[in-house]
């Protein structure tokens, strides 16, 4: 009996510590990319929208140059999985298009979600890139996306 309860301890404590683990421990979202996206699966353009200003604004990429250098930049950012739902809209969506599958994902300044996780950011900026690509690209209201008067 005492043998039982010895081990029933110790695979309680071995479960509490994967599950801090899981939570306490960083990736990066080039980690997270590189799960999802196979190296011979290739990106073929990326939309972004943008919920900062009074009206939405939305961004597609598809110079293969710019996507790397997005790409890029932003593999280098931290993140930590949160214990909980982050209860805001975030400021940002960006969806990766690949020839056979899509990936979605929110940012803001401080938390991230993407592969229905929610993560704080430790070190880095999604936005950043993007801004220093503004000089390059044209944001397009809804109406200018779609071709309405």
């Amino acid at each position: 009996m005492k043998k039982l309860i010895v081990i029933f301890l110790i695979l309680i404590g071995l479960l509490i510590s994967v599950i801090l683990f899981r939570f306490i421990s960083t990736t990066s979202f080039g980690e997270m990319l590189a799960e999802d996206i196979s190296e011979t699966d290739e990106i073929t353009h990326i939309n972004l929208y943008s919920r900062v200003e009074d009206e939405p604004l939305w961004l597609q990429i598809d110079d293969p140059e710019m996507i790397n250098t997005l790409i890029e930049e932003q593999s280098i950012i931290s993140i930590r999985n949160q214990y909980k739902r982050i209860q805001k809209t975030l400021d940002y969506s960006m969806t990766i298009h690949t020839r056979f599958n899509s990936y979605y994902f929110d940012f803001d300044d401080e938390f991230f979600s993407g592969r229905r996780s929610d993560y704080k950011i430790i070190n880095g900026s999604f936005i950043e890139p993007i801004l220093q690509l503004d000089d390059d690209l044209e944001w397009l209201t809804g109406d200018e996306l779609f071709n309405t008067d």
